[in-house]
């Protein structure tokens, strides 16, 4: 068992990708549904590396045990890891890695709340829910006829660009690391020249200090009146209180979010019969400009194989 894997915090929608890449690898993948705590950290003992997800928090206690049973990697099945504490995991000697998975999963999910916030799907809907077919009273825009800038050239932020200059529309780019290839699609941008130019702004930078309200009553107030922001990156880059501030006193055209701070506390939980404690959450919900999803934009097939495919191949590489 040298070389298998436990993986923690299985849904249910992973157990058939794990099962075809535990065929397709040779190699023992555990599955656990619960989060790694304390009490089941044991079951990690024989398996060279430990599989969390992205809703997990590691304490001390769990480190130690692996520690003390010989797990040597710790492979979060995100691309994210601002829900690791990295020093911790070096002062406890434990190799990490993140990993990467179809880009076009959040990219077209990305395009689709663009299309959406821009063309006021949200009312449209409520309205023909309740039989309601007159016209709304604020029209769409076309694309074509926008300037948007994208925030972050990784993976996801240039497939995002290439797919939406089909569009026909202004692409302004800002990345700390310039992508000359991506010049064929778009422009790069200061990130001042991008908030004062773009219809809509679209984040897809990691979440660290750096970053942290990114968008924030600042950035929002450099940005054109009745702009978008759409975000299916990271919740902390977003100010929810100053995003809210410029929504009420109409400097926003609206947004589209699949990610919000906070989150951890409520999305991927049945929370019909629960009193939740966002006050945030509720005002966004109601806002007719602003469509919100539970941190859905990675969810395809694609991508859920690929989460657990690159962690066995991250393993195989240590």
């Amino acid at each position: 068992m040298g070389k298998s894997m436990i993986f923690y915090s299985v849904e249910d929608y992973e157990r058939a990708a794990i099962l075809q890449v535990e065929k397709e690898s040779g190699l023992v993948l555990k599955q656990v549904t619960e989060n790694a705590n304390p009490e089941n950290a044991g079951l990690a003992q024989g398996y060279a590396g430990v599989c969390i997800a992205s809703v997990q928090t590691l304490t001390a206690e769990i480190l130690e045990v692996w520690k003390k049973i010989g797990v040597r990697s710790i492979i979060t099945r995100s691309a994210g890891y601002d829900h690791m504490d990295l020093g911790m995991l070096k002062r406890y000697g434990f190799q990490f890695s993140n990993i990467s998975y179809s880009p076009s999963s959040v990219a077209d999910y990305t395009i689709m709340l663009i299309l959406m916030v821009t063309r006021n799907i949200k009312k449209i809907q409520k309205m023909a829910e309740v039989r309601d077919y007159s016209f709304i009273k604020t029209p769409g825009k076309e694309l074509w006829n926008m300037t948007v800038g994208i925030i972050g050239t990784g993976a996801i932020g240039s497939t995002v660009i290439r797919h939406l200059s089909a569009f026909g529309c202004k692409i302004l780019m800002y990345s700390r690391h310039h992508k000359k290839e991506l010049e064929l699609y778009a422009r790069q941008a200061s990130l001042e020249e991008l908030l004062e130019r773009s219809d809509l702004v679209s984040l897809h930078v990691a979440a660290n200090a750096d970053t942290f309200h990114l968008i924030n009553r600042d950035t929002l107030a450099a940005m054109k009146k009745d702009a978008f922001i759409v975000n299916t990156g990271r919740g902390t880059l977003v100010d929810t209180k100053a995003l809210i501030e410029a929504l009420e006193n109409g400097r926003l055209g609206g947004a589209a979010l699949d990610v919000i701070e906070g989150e951890e506390n409520f999305y991927y939980s049945d929370c019909r019969d629960t009193l939740m404690d966002s006050h945030e959450l509720a005002i966004l919900q109601h806002m007719p400009n602003v469509i919100l999803t539970p941190h859905m934009a990675f969810y395809t097939e694609e991508a859920i194989y690929d989460m657990v495919a690159n962690s066995v191949r991250n393993l195989e590489c240590v």
